[in-house]
Order: C-alpha cells, then sequence, then structure tokens
C-alpha cells in the first residue's frame, strides 16, 4: 500500500506538472503479473475447454506453461518441431472486432517467444525450470514456456494493442489444442505423458480514465498459415494487405523436416518489380544473428522490419510496411535445384505479424 501511496503522489506530481491535465497512459499505469489464472489437464490430440482471462487490467502478455512427465520405453529424440508442437494451436480470441488476435502452432509460439527482448533459446542452455524436454529412457520432467505478447510490447510500444480486459464489451479466451506425442518425439517410443499446461498474463493496471489517457484502438496480431512448396526453386508467399508488417517469419520444410541446406536466396517484392531486399541466405542468418543474440533454427527466415532502433521486438515503425497501399507485397524463398522434395509434406509454414486499427 505505501508503494501504491508513492505512485499516486508521483503521478499527482506528473500532473501538476502538466498543467492539471491528464497523464499520457505510459506515465499513468503500472505493470502486474497475474497468479496462475487456470489450468487444464493435456488431452493428447483434443482441444482444451476455453480460458477466460480475468476482467482485470489492460492485457499485455499471455504466459502459457506445459508442465508434466515424459516416459519413453528407450532413448528417444525430438520431433522436427518438437517438442513445441506437443501443443498444436494456441489462439487468443476477442469476441469483438478482429476476432483472433494471435493463431499459432505450438512452433510457432515457440519463434515468437524466441523474438521478444533478448531471444529465448530453447536448448540445452536455458534454465531447467523455463526449457527442459529430455528424451532418455524412463521418466523426463518437461518444462516447456512460451511468453506471446497480445500488445506490440511492453516497452516503448507499450501502447500499441493492449487490451482493456474490464470494458463491459470485451469477452477474451485462450484456446489451446493439443498435439499428440508423435508431434513432440521423433520415434514411437512414447508410453504415457503425465501433464498440465498453466496459464497466466501479465497487464497494465487499469487507470482512471479522468486521469490518464487510454491507449489508442489498435490491435497486435501473430497469425500462421502453412502455405506448400510446390517445387524446388521460388516459392512465393502473397503477404496480406491486412495492417503494418512489423515481422514475417518463414520456417522452410521439406520432406517432413525443417531445411536451411537448400536455401539459397530470401527477397521482398512490391508489385512485381521493385525488389527492396534480396538476401543470399547467409546474409539473412548473419542479420538473426547479429540481430537476436543466437543463431536461428533450422530452416528458419526472418524478414524483421522493426529494427530501426536496435531493439528486438521493439522501437519505432520506420521500416515497417504498410500493406494496404502496395498492390502487392511478395516473401520469396529459393530452394536449391537439387533439394530433395517429399510427397505432401513440403511447407514454407508462415508467421505474420501486424498492428491494425481496431474495427468494432
Amino acid at each position: 500500500m505505501a508503494v501504491d501511496g508513492q505512485r499516486m503522489a508521483a503521478q499527482q506530481a506528473l500532473q501538476q506538472q502538466n498543467g492539471g491535465g491528464r497523464l499520457p497512459f505510459r506515465r499513468g499505469t503500472d505493470l502486474r503479473i497475474s497468479p496462475m489464472v487456470d489450468s487444464r489437464a493435456w488431452s493428447s490430440g483434443q482441444p482444451l475447454a476455453p480460458v477466460k482471462l480475468p476482467d482485470v487490467g489492460f492485457i499485455h502478455s499471455l504466459i502459457l506453461r506445459l508442465e508434466g512427465t515424459m516416459n519413453l520405453t528407450a532413448p528417444g529424440s525430438l520431433a522436427d518441431l518438437g517438442p513445441w508442437n506437443i501443443i498444436n494451436r494456441i489462439q487468443y480470441a476477442l469476441n469483438i472486432g478482429s476476432g483472433l488476435l494471435i493463431d499459432t502452432s505450438g512452433y510457432g509460439g515457440y519463434l515468437v517467444s524466441h523474438g521478444i527482448d533478448k531471444a529465448f533459446k530453447g536448448d540445452s542452455s536455458a534454465l531447467a525450470n523455463v526449457y527442459s524436454a529430455p528424451v532418455a529412457n524412463g521418466n523426463n520432467t518437461w518444462n516447456l514456456t512460451w511468453f506471446i505478447p497480445i500488445a506490440a510490447n511492453y516497452l516503448i510500444n507499450m501502447e500499441l494493442g493492449p487490451i482493456n480486459l474490464q470494458a463491459e464489451q470485451v469477452r477474451s479466451t485462450i484456446n489451446v489444442t493439443c498435439g499428440t506425442a508423435s508431434d513432440g518425439l521423433a520415434a514411437a517410443l512414447f508410453n504415457t505423458f503425465t501433464r498440465t499446461l498453466k496459464y497466466y498474463y501479465a497487464y497494465w493496471e487499469v487507470p482512471d480514465p479522468d486521469q490518464v489517457d487510454y491507449p489508442p484502438l489498435w490491435v497486435h496480431r501473430i497469425l500462421e498459415e502453412d502455405p506448400p512448396i510446390l517445387a524446388t526453386g521460388d516459392t512465393t508467399y502473397l503477404v496480406p494487405r491486412q495492417g503494418t508488417l512489423l515481422r514475417l517469419w518463414h520456417v522452410n520444410r521439406l520432406n517432413g523436416a525443417r531445411d536451411s541446406a537448400d536455401i539459397t536466396q530470401v527477397r521482398l517484392r512490391y508489385n512485381k518489380t521493385t525488389q527492396p531486399l534480396v538476401e543470399d541466405y547467409f546474409i539473412n542468418q548473419y542479420l538473426f544473428r547479429k540481430q537476436l543474440g543466437v543463431d536461428p533454427p533450422t530452416g528458419v527466415v526472418l524478414h524483421d522490419r522493426w529494427y530501426s532502433q536496435g531493439f528486438v521486438g521493439s522501437g519505432d515503425l520506420r521500416d515497417t510496411i504498410d500493406t494496404l497501399p502496395v498492390a502487392t507485397l511478395e516473401s520469396i524463398v529459393t530452394n536449391a535445384s537439387g533439394a530433395t522434395l517429399g510427397s505432401g509434406n513440403n511447407f514454407l509454414k508462415t508467421l505474420r505479424e501486424f498492428v491494425e486499427p481496431l474495427v468494432v
């Protein structure tokens, strides 16, 4: 209570400096992280009962935590998108306006978590309490953590996309569909998986609207799809004309596995003729490491248009792309002519991160 009193006094002092007017949202609210909101037992291949978030605060991030004991009959290995695709789908939905704000696979959610602040690296270098997915014979403790931004971030773009959960007309839910053991494990060694998915969220305290300006009505969205790769050479992804594009991830999957070795070039193209970025793949890999501090996961391509101030997942919008005035915006990934394709299992998994006005 003493801290809240000190904060109120500081806010009043700021208001006086501001001529008695309302404070900007950035200066007039405070960060909160909830205790666990709810939990669900993992159920192989099944959608879990939706979780409704409390009607408290402006949500800025969703946190999911999968804890369990994976029992194997012999030593194994992780699947191509494992362990993350032990969760098949993560969706965060609003009952108004744009509907789905987040719609990704478990692996897509991992990539998003990978690109917040400094990179989250889900491997043996991470703390076991944050990430562990061993595959030894017998019982293995699994801890998987997804940190997914609902607002653009909680840093200098904190006012871009937080959702006021206390607004009477807003109802938001988290919908998760579980994968199967084979989505997480490469070999048929699965015996049992005792597991629980826990739900948390981080939010901004809701200030008095008479004292503090509320954020503009924009939403931040991350949507995933899996267009097929039909042949070697160029695979062209037509970016939908929707909002302002911040970042675009591709995961190159050939013959059922993520593949970096066959990518030769990546590029962006405007209106079929203008190519602002033409990168041999090693340049894209270098930029990923330069910006995020770690090597890209196998098969991953990133067009990061949100790095103009040298921050990861934060900054001004100087280099972002307003997709509405562009007749065609295409992202092209080129695979070598000698690449081996499978039958019906070649995909350019794609995640778009963008912001747009909330239409209700």
